[in-house]
């Protein structure tokens, strides 16, 4: 039996090329918790979890607004406010590799 703690919306995707689907719990977000995605994947019989993107991005609530999964690319794409006064975001990419997440050079 497997426990989860996650918050959020669970579903599965093939992230990288291991030949296995990973499991994404996307937490939207709520109050004063900013929006946060976590990973899991098998390890030969053995379920491993990711540091959360957020955690693992050194990212603080305040400056992530979003994230959201491209299907057909299997691009992680985060927005970060740049300027809190006008709202102003960017938009990084991030790909999924072999248990860890890489940001894309456009």
């Amino acid at each position: 039996m497997v426990r989860f703690e996650d918050w959020g919306t669970p579903q599965v995707a093939h992230l990288d090329d291991d030949g296995y689907e990973e499991l994404i719990i996307h937490f939207e977000g709520l109050h004063t918790s900013g929006p946060d995605v976590s990973l899991y994947r098998w390890n030969g019989a053995k379920l491993e979890r990711s540091e959360t993107i957020r955690n693992a991005l050194g990212i603080s609530n305040k400056s992530w607004n979003s994230v959201t999964l491209d299907r057909q690319t299997q691009q992680l794409k985060i927005a970060t406010v740049v300027d809190s006064q006008s709202n102003a975001s960017t938009e990084t990419i991030y790909v999924y590799d072999n248990g860890k997440f890489e940001r894309t050079i456009p």
